[in-house]
């Protein structure tokens, strides 16, 4: 009788041993294994641990178009040592992106061009170089 015990016991030990795992497997598949925080660029390896600057914009919007314009032919030559990403709303992956970075940024989106920066900041618009370009250039001297 006492081998019985120790046999279910055992089972229930092994048991209790296999939800556990798979618990915390579950956590894993749900947040994705870094403590809960989405970051976004973690497994780009483009970005990670480099100082970037995302554009989030659509081919349709003319805001999106200058902005465009003014980073190649401004910004990529004023800050060499940031990389430059731009994403296409239109397209699933971009808009999924886009989506991650405004839940952990905590910024809702409304309009494109959408600005992400490595400092884990980001800036919404853009009229022209002299006004959101000026911004956008403060921001890549802060990075």
């Amino acid at each position: 009788m006492k081998k019985n015990q120790n046999n279910l016991l055992n089972k229930s030990m092994l048991q209790y041993i296999f939800l556990a795992v798979l618990g915390i497997l579950a956590l894993f598949a749900i947040f994705g294994g870094n403590g809960g925080s989405s970051n976004p660029v973690a497994q780009d390896s483009d970005l990670a641990g480099k100082k970037y600057m995302i554009l989030f914009h659509s081919n349709s919007c003319p805001h999106c178009r200058d902005a465009i314009k003014f980073i190649d032919n401004t910004l990529k030559s004023e800050f060499p040592d940031v990389v430059f990403k731009r994403y296409e709303t239109s397209e699933p992956q971009a808009r999924a992106l886009l989506n991650e970075f405004s839940a952990r940024l905590k910024f809702s989106v409304r309009y494109v061009p959408v600005a992400v920066f490595s400092n884990d900041k980001f800036m919404i618009g853009f009229d022209n170089a002299e006004g959101m370009g000026q911004d956008y250039r403060n921001m890549l001297k802060s990075l």
